[in-house]
């Protein structure tokens, strides 16, 4: 929750939508909120019940409109930026760099790979002064993986991720259903992701089906960071 540059179960009230809350409502609003921009970002797990029914249709992922989200996802990105300049420690980030923007972009939206190269590459040259790096780890058999996952997690975990991915954007624009459906969504967003990333300026190693040798895979970032030549892994 507490994420130095993405917005995960947070939302964003603009000043005008704020005002429509009731003055005690304001006052919780304002309390555990944080001003951004022309608005304010709002953690959903630090507000009541009841006020909560009311903020979450304005939830960051998932509810906001792109030309609200946007700017909102930047600002928080330059901030970040601002203060990692003015430290020494390392951040390390799971998914927000290419993941979450492919999965809003793409699998809710329906955004063409284009549009969203040009976004994260916007990202990218907020942080570039910090010098990231992207590990990625590539599925080979994105079927396979994920039905193995499967059986380490819920029912309720599948359906809603299958859901999440056929029921709108992309998923639904192609007609695609079910498991299969998932699977194919899956798929595409790899392949976008590592084309992206292949045209990206940015340090980069790319480890496919880690979780089959992990030693192997370890041996290859370790070997990547200290700058030696290593088999492809």
């Amino acid at each position: 929750m507490n994420h130095p540059a993405d917005y995960a179960f947070h939302a964003f009230m603009t000043e005008n939508q704020v005002k429509a809350l009731t003055l005690e409502e304001r006052r919780q609003l304002y309390a555990e909120s944080v001003k951004v921009l022309d608005g304010y970002v709002i953690p959903l797990t630090k507000i009541s019940i009841s006020l909560f029914g009311k903020v979450v249709p304005y939830k960051i992922y998932d509810r906001l409109d792109w030309a609200v989200e946007k700017p909102v996802m930047l600002e928080h990105w330059r901030s970040f930026a601002e203060k990692a300049r003015m430290g020494r420690r390392i951040y390390v980030f799971n998914s927000c760099f290419l993941q979450s923007p492919l999965s809003e972009t793409m699998m809710r939206l329906d955004f063409g790979i284009s549009q969203t190269k040009a976004y994260i590459e916007e990202i990218y040259r907020i942080i570039a002064a910090l010098s990231p790096v992207v590990i990625y780890l590539r599925c080979s058999n994105v079927r396979a993986r994920v039905e193995e996952v499967s059986e380490q997690r819920t029912a309720v975990w599948l359906d809603s991720a299958v859901a999440y991915h056929t029921t709108q954007g992309y998923g639904r624009r192609n007609s695609l259903t079910g498991f299969d459906g998932y699977i194919a969504c899956l798929e595409e967003r790899q392949k976008r992701e590592l084309e992206i990333l292949d045209k990206l300026p940015v340090k980069k190693l790319t480890v496919t089906d880690p979780f089959n040798d992990w030693d192997r895979a370890h041996e290859a970032i370790g070997a990547f960071f200290a700058g030696k030549a290593l088999q492809k892994a």
